[in-house]
């Protein structure tokens, strides 16, 4: 996921289409990129330049509200002042006013996605107190599946999926806390600029989870031997990045600027691939998020009394005896478990070497390293391993799974080379 200086270089390249828009192109602090950058093929300069001419690159102007059309016209706000404006261009009147049934219908199939129940009707339409609609939006806004309507919006923006596309379509097990933290964004009333902020740098900003948004999209986990279609799968996991901050942060499309430069957006070929070096240290992949403080603190307390509690018991486990060479081969391989029996020995690394397999990549499902009742190879004892080599390609099949403390198929090590391999901790 991006650093913090990855997060810094991304603001500072965004925060020139800032200057575009908002009229703080004069702010030395923030340059615009039609002075700093060098012109192109698609820069033409001068009234041609889109960043100089084009109506969505101008800086935002307050308009003046428009006169009333006559004594007749309901002005509530100053968006209805420029409502009642444009319906006397066109010879049209407003429609009247929504009685009380229909206004609640209205808010909740717009906000909640849900009509109201018959009892939340009969008490709206009954409030006759001044501020009833008022109170009635605050209501709807405050019920969570109002978060749980307008996200998937976002979450369409963003190209979001729980599953990875192409052949193999894999689903995404925890894609869900991503999603359900775009929907808590919404219900706390989070400010945009946070939003934004966290989806593209989250991990540097104490939000690992929100960093989702950049690893949202399709991704193939199929695995190639070919370098050339290796690095073609992966430029197309960058566009896809590239492409979709521009679409949903920046209002501009991106990608055509990856093979050239446009003759009227204000995006170089240069700037496209810069900004493609921004993200090039993101993976597509899981990791573990952080617990909350008071919980690891608890955690910790509890890991205290339980090696008080080892120590305690050490002296009533037997040693485990040694097993004798044996005269005649060992048993065959158990897929299911194999457990060797050697002499205590102080150690501080253990290797695992695999010499031969019946055939294809040898696969470990967990690694696990016994001291009296105590199993040290846990990564959550701090235990680091290494290995030969990963098989590229499958989420399920990684190295960190091999002493993760969870068994299974579905979080294990596969080697990367057939019939051989070594594990290292």
């Amino acid at each position: 996921m991006p650093s913090p200086p990855v997060f810094a270089t991304l603001l500072a390249f965004w925060a020139g289409f800032a200057a575009m828009s908002t009229g703080l192109a004069g702010d030395p602090a923030i340059a615009s990129p039609a002075a700093s950058r060098p012109m192109d093929s698609g820069s033409q300069g001068g009234k041609d330049d889109p960043i100089a001419s084009h109506w969505s690159f101008q800086p935002v102007k307050r308009p003046a509200l428009p006169p009333r059309p006559n004594s007749m016209t309901r002005i509530l706000n100053p968006i209805d002042s420029f409502v009642a404006a444009k319906l006397a261009e066109q010879n049209l009147t407003p429609s009247p006013e929504a009685d009380r049934v229909t206004l609640i219908r209205r808010l909740h199939l717009v906000l909640l996605g849900m009509p109201p129940t018959p009892e939340e009707v009969s008490a709206f339409v009954a409030d006759r107190r001044p501020g009833a609609f008022e109170r009635l939006v605050d209501r709807v806004l405050d019920d969570p599946r109002y978060g749980e309507r307008w996200a998937r919006h976002w979450l369409d923006v963003i190209r979001f999926a729980e599953s990875n596309g192409f052949e193999t379509n894999r689903e995404r097990p925890n894609a869900w806390r991503f999603r359900d933290y775009v929907i808590a964004a919404f219900n706390d009333d989070k400010p945009y600029d946070r939003f934004v902020r966290e989806q593209i740098a989250g991990d540097a900003l104490g939000e690992d989870v929100a960093t989702g948004f950049l690893v949202g999209g399709p991704v193939d986990i199929v695995g190639s031997p070919d370098p050339v279609l290796t690095a073609q799968q992966r430029a197309d996991e960058l566009d896809d990045m590239v492409g979709t901050t521009g679409t949903a942060f920046l209002g501009l499309t991106l990608g055509c600027a990856r093979c050239h430069s446009h003759k009227f957006d204000p995006i170089s070929h240069t700037e496209y691939y810069s900004m493609t070096a921004v993200f090039a240290g993101v993976r597509h992949g899981e990791r573990a998020l952080p617990l909350p403080s008071d919980q690891q603190a608890r955690i910790r307390a509890l890991d205290e009394a339980i090696r008080r509690h080892e120590d305690q018991l050490a002296r009533f486990v037997a040693p485990p005896a040694a097993t004798p060479t044996p005269a005649s081969p060992r048993p065959e391989v158990d897929p299911r478990e194999n457990v060797e029996s050697i002499a205590p020995v102080e150690a501080r690394y253990v290797r695992f070497t695999i010499g031969a397999t019946t055939g294809g990549e040898p696969c470990l499902d967990e690694l696990e390293v016994w001291s009296a009742v105590t199993n040290v190879a846990l990564a959550s004892r701090g235990t680091r391993a290494t290995a030969s080599g990963t098989l590229p390609g499958y989420e399920i099949h990684k190295l960190e799974h091999i002493n993760d403390g969870r068994v299974g198929n579905g979080r294990s090590w596969i080697s990367n080379e057939p019939g051989r391999g070594w594990e290292f901790q």
